[in-house]
């Protein structure tokens, strides 16, 4: 059901918001599954969520389109996250 709102709302979105969080709308899904299969608690996966819209280098890929590179560089902010 999430995903078929998600695919409406970028329809909408599309009009007002800039590509950039377009695209991270669109890989949030991913971010937020992998993050569901080792982090415990909703605060810390809201933590590692939140982490994400920091870095630099997975919002250029985002600004540039590139989906399978800014999932790339999620599994790997994702594999350090788990490691500490």
């Amino acid at each position: 059901m999430s995903k078929k709102i998600r695919i409406e709302a970028e329809e909408i979105f599309k009009k007002v918001i800039k590509k950039e969080y377009l695209n991270y709308i669109r890989v949030h899904e991913y971010a937020r599954n992998l993050a569901k299969t080792k982090i415990q608690t909703p605060n810390e996966r809201k933590e590692f969520m939140y982490s994400l819209m920091d870095d630099k280098k997975l919002n250029l890929s985002l600004k540039a389109g590139k989906l399978a590179d800014a999932k790339k560089r999620i599994k790997a902010l994702f594999d350090l996250w788990i490691q500490n």
